[in-house]
């Protein structure tokens, strides 16, 4: 099996909590028990939809679901694709393929009047609600809320003095964003870290890049991987060869 990079994804300056992509992915939690219509808009058109069943017998806590599985079809009803997670459970959408910008809604079937009410959408964040990006492309961003307010990001390149051991795991950095604002004035993070933004107040975050940072020679960046490995010494055995015939007399 062949791999390929995706080059999109190192081109990748800006994201938007509005809409899920390659490199951003939203959780939103599931309060209650019932029935749930999910929307997919690529655009303004509309893509596709699923069928969503939260329950308190359900033992997943967590269904994710990858939008590169949709495209354009006869949205009739027939051939839905049906999920199930436990009510109090998150549903995390995301996109391992492409980099459209998809939004992605929800509605609850009234049990009685079986009349669907929109109770979240990627374009307006919910209390509760995660944001995670992946920042690749090393540089400066500028995060930014509804309310202009801003954070600073900063994605250095790996080296020497961001990594002081060659096993570094990179764990996420996770802030809350509250009605004042970001948590923290300025992040820091490595190359594809994850940053998540715990949503404490309905909201959307924008992030952009300010300032590219030009890549540093090789002698300043730091190898995390030791890709040269260690040349074994070739050994050279010497063999004396008696030949039969010669001591034959």
């Amino acid at each position: 099996m062949k791999r390929y990079i995706n080059k999109t994804a190192f081109a990748k300056t800006e994201f938007d909590s509005s809409t899920v992509g390659m490199l951003s992915f939203i959780a939103h939690p599931i309060a209650k028990a019932g029935n749930y219509i999910g929307s997919i808009y690529d655009g303004k058109r509309l893509l596709d939809r699923f069928r969503l069943i939260a329950s308190e017998k359900e033992e997943n806590i967590q269904v994710d679901i990858d939008l590169a599985n949709y495209n354009f079809r006869d949205l009739s009803g027939k051939n839905r694709k049906a999920y199930s997670v436990q009510s109090g459970g998150y549903v995390m959408f995301y996109d391992s393929k492409n980099d459209r910008p998809c939004r992605v809604t929800l509605e609850r079937v009234n049990e009685n009047t079986k009349k669907p009410t929109k109770v979240f959408d990627t374009q307006k964040l919910s209390k509760r609600d995660l944001f995670i990006v992946s920042l690749i492309r090393p540089g400066k961003y500028i995060a930014s809320d509804d309310g202009s307010r801003t954070m600073n990001v900063e994605v250095p390149y790996p080296d020497k003095k961001v990594f002081t051991e060659r096993d570094t795991v990179l764990n996420p950095v996770t802030l809350k964003l509250t009605p004042e604002g970001f948590e923290k004035k300025e992040v820091r993070l490595l190359p594809s870290q994850g940053l998540v933004f715990q949503v404490e107040n309905p909201s959307s975050v924008k992030i952009r890049l300010k300032e590219e940072y030009n890549q540093p020679s090789r002698k300043e960046v730091f190898d995390t991987l030791n890709l040269r490995s260690k040349q074994k010494k070739k050994i050279r055995r010497k063999y004396h060869w008696e030949n039969p015939k010669y001591y034959q007399r």
